[in-house]
């Protein structure tokens, strides 16, 4: 049980070096391959917690019409009073603010669960609002089913989303905050619409049974704040002074780490058929009717530290060598920042991880989404990984890692995670959730 595995040699710079990438062969266990990790260094633990600006006092206060104001009178009064005034009177009753909150709710409802989630609704109400379809009525501002902005699955935020609608940035999440009437963090059907039907009837101060347009946007600026910077509430002085404290508290200036020797990591996640060919067996959750496709090339999953141990154990005893080992943290979290470092953006975490941002519900084959910087895949998503190192409870790895405790680090983030996790520095422990705990290996360069 001998068969052969690629090595591939990362294109690594160094510095002012350049390492050109090439290509050598060599044999192995069960196929798994390995791609050589030049030394170099990196800063972990860097630390800078973004913290609100407060709202300029001396900026003109948002206009409650035309094009250029602020406030949500401006974005969300126009398409509201658009949707509605089938009459071109200019004004709004109450029934239309009914009509109004359900037809919007079912188009923001996509999914027809009965409720939306804050990424939920504040991407699509962005989209919903700024689009087209605005104003097409009541009933039918988007297409049935169909969640107003394609391309963000499960919630995600709507590329652009500070634009007329709002969602990233903009009244969406203030929206959102305030028909959230109950606090549980989703919205429902009888919240929206009971929220525009209260704000109906304070706006409707002289009881005349509507609205018009210039009360209309007066009261969606009042009650929807936009500050200057369009995100959210303004802040007082004592809250903006508060946030931050907390943010300098919270501040690192990170720690300098040397990788001062070459290391082969594994291109690829250790896959079912991998685990079942060194170990006789399959632990794995994800495999015969839970998967559509070909479990063999999922990555093993539900497993524990020690199976992880007695796993590269097995390696090293079929290859008569002491050389196979899991990855300490450090030489995990510089392979998968593959030379950089600054914090990865959300376009490359979506090309590059399999994570709860796209609504996956298991595992998926190794290698179907794009690869790093150095040629490693789902390092990012998929599965959690092991790594060697013991948890300190903290943040982020100590400079010098501890050599006892409990239980150990996982790094990397799998697909049910939030796409926060699904970064290089995450620092987790162990042992998970099992159905999404997996593993890739290190051999020692002798």
């Amino acid at each position: 049980m001998n068969p052969s595995f690629r090595i591939v040699l990362a294109g690594v710079m160094l510095g002012s070096l350049a390492v050109g990438a090439q290509e050598s062969t060599a044999t192995g266990p069960a196929g798994i391959e390995l791609v050589l990790i030049k030394p170099g260094s990196m800063i972990v633990g860097k630390f800078q917690p973004p913290y609100p600006k407060p709202v300029d006092p001396n900026a003109p206060p948002p206009a409650a019409r035309g094009g250029g104001g602020r406030g949500a009178g401006t974005t969300v009064g126009p398409a509201l009073l658009s949707a509605a005034d089938l009459n071109h009177d200019e004004k709004l009753s109450k029934d239309e603010m009914t009509a109004v909150a359900n037809g919007w709710f079912d188009a923001l409802d996509a999914d027809k669960a009965g409720k939306l989630t804050p990424q939920e609704f504040s991407s699509r109400f962005a989209a919903l609002v700024a689009g087209p379809n605005a104003g097409a009525g009541p009933v039918a501002p988007a297409a049935p089913g169909t969640p107003p902005t394609a391309g963000a699955p499960g919630g995600a935020p709507a590329e652009g989303g500070g634009g007329r609608g709002g969602g990233r940035g903009g009244v969406g999440p203030t929206l959102f905050t305030a028909a959230d009437t109950n606090k549980d963090g989703v919205l429902t059907r009888d919240e929206f619409r009971a929220t525009l039907e209260r704000w109906f009837g304070e706006w409707d101060t002289a009881k005349t049974g509507s609205l018009t347009a210039d009360q209309l946007a007066a009261g969606l600026t009042a009650a929807l704040p936009q500050p200057a910077g369009g995100r959210g509430t303004p802040l007082s002085a004592a809250d903006y002074k508060r946030a931050e404290d907390m943010a300098k508290a919270d501040s690192t200036p990170g720690f300098p780490v040397t990788i001062a020797r070459p290391f082969y990591i594994g291109k690829y996640e250790v896959t079912q058929a991998q685990w079942a060919q060194v170990m006789g067996t399959n632990p794995s959750i994800f495999q015969g009717d839970k998967v559509t496709d070909d479990a063999s090339r999922h990555p093993v999953e539900n497993i524990t530290w020690d199976d992880a141990q007695a796993f590269v154990k097995k390696l090293n005893a079929l290859e008569k060598t002491t050389a196979y080992r899991l990855p300490t943290e450090f030489e995990w979290e510089y392979a998968a920042r593959a030379g950089g470092e600054a914090d990865i953006p959300w376009t490359a975490i979506r090309e590059q991880a399999i994570t709860g941002y796209n609504s996956f519900t298991s595992t998926h084959m190794v290698g179907e989404k794009k690869p790093n910087a150095w040629g490693l895949y789902d390092v990012m998503g998929n599965v959690w990984e092991w790594v060697q190192d013991y948890y300190n409870e903290k943040l982020f790895a100590d400079p010098t890692p501890q050599k006892t405790g409990t239980v150990h680090v996982l790094k990397g983030g799998g697909f049910a995670a939030d796409v926060k996790n699904a970064i290089p520095a995450t620092h987790a422990a162990g042992p998970g959730s099992k159905f999404d705990v997996g593993l890739r290996v290190v051999r020692e360069v002798r």
